[in-house]
């Protein structure tokens, strides 16, 4: 299993969440339906793939030099991803739309650095919890990513 497909279903779990129309951004109802608890910035701290413990971001990162990443839900239903050097030089970003049906997260992926993604890929939907200040994200079952809020 390649690394870049396990951030791909990270991308696309968070992770891991959506599968959405980009119309749905425009819904001025669907802030409505994201939980306050999730909006804010999270950080990255571990993952569990498979049964086996993922400590350094840089095994499940999109660009193998980050070392640290950052994920940030938006009230208005708008994430992105940023992956930073020790260094804190920005190596990858991504970013999107999600929606929140219950306690699972359905992303979609609409720009990679900077660029369009064309067609917007969804992600496999996760299902979230949050005991404060630590988010959890399960995807498929064999796929938990586990970040702590910035603010």
């Amino acid at each position: 299993m390649k690394i870049s497909k396990l951030m791909l279903g990270f991308i696309v779990l968070l992770a891991i969440f959506i599968a959405v129309e980009c119309g749905d951004d425009d819904n001025p109802t669907n802030s409505a339906k994201i939980p306050a608890e999730l909006v804010g910035t999270w950080q990255f701290q571990s993952a569990i793939i498979d049964g086996e413990s993922v400590w350094d971001f840089s095994e499940v990162a999109n660009n193998s030099s980050a070392d640290y990443a950052y994920l940030t839900h938006n009230a208005n239903g708008t994430w992105s991803e940023n992956e930073y050097t020790t260094g804190d030089s920005l190596v990858y970003s991504q970013s999107g739309t999600f929606i929140v049906k219950g306690d699972t997260i359905y992303l979609v992926v609409t720009a990679a650095n900077g660029d369009p993604v064309s067609p917007p890929v969804a992600s496999e939907p996760g299902v979230y919890g949050i005991v404060e200040p630590v988010l959890t994200i399960v995807s498929g079952g064999r796929f938990v990513m586990v970040f702590t809020r910035v603010e």
